[in-house]
């Protein structure tokens, strides 16, 4: 129970790219849409977002379940009654957790289950780091999934970090060829091929 009282707290749907201050703010039915049995959403409306564009994110189907539980169960019997704010407080007039409260509890869980703590910004440079390690140049994919309105701005903040990147993808693709044609190249003696014979 404690770890789905933990998981629901601290995993939103896709936390690494929501700013602060739209993560403090979800509400389930205007932001967090749960759909059992089909597709749940995140939706971060264009009014909202600091960009002016909206965000729209698919829930994982396991953590769309820890986001019921915790809303229709776990929050319901905390509160006595069921929250509209997914970080809900007990203080029905407050309606939310403050922003340092939530980045505190962020912090201590991150350092609790991973054994480092990160607050909700880094989870974004995070999110950013995942993407172009695996394809260095998707910058465009990176600024639409941090909601980024300019190309620029994601260049700015993370194309000094390419060059690194680039090499390693450059040499992945490197081994990747010569283990082709290493695997060419037995096949073609196995059969005979090319030795003249």
């Amino acid at each position: 129970m404690n770890a789905v009282i933990n998981s629901a707290f601290m995993a939103p749907p896709s936390p690494e790219v929501i700013r602060r201050a739209n993560l403090i703010s979800l509400e389930f039915e205007k932001h967090v849409y749960l759909r059992p049995g089909g597709v749940s959403t995140l939706s971060v409306l264009s009014a909202e977002n600091k960009s002016g564009t909206p965000q729209d994110f698919d829930i994982p189907d396991e953590l769309a379940r820890m986001y019921q539980v915790y809303r229709d169960d776990i929050a319901s019997e905390v509160l006595g009654r069921k929250p509209i704010h997914v970080f809900a407080t007990n203080n029905e007039e407050e309606g939310v957790k403050s922003d340092g409260m939530l980045w505190y509890l962020i912090k201590f869980y991150t350092k609790k289950y991973l054994g480092f703590s990160m607050n909700p910004h880094v989870f974004r440079h995070l999110a950013a780091k995942i993407v172009l390690d695996e394809e260095p140049g998707a910058h465009v994919s990176v600024q639409q999934l941090l909601g980024h309105k300019k190309l620029q701005t994601t260049a700015n903040y993370y194309a000094g970090l390419n060059v690194k990147r680039a090499q390693r993808h450059h040499n992945d693709l490197l081994g990747k060829k010569l283990s082709e044609h290493q695997t060419r190249s037995k096949g073609r003696k196995q059969t005979g091929e090319g030795n003249g014979g």
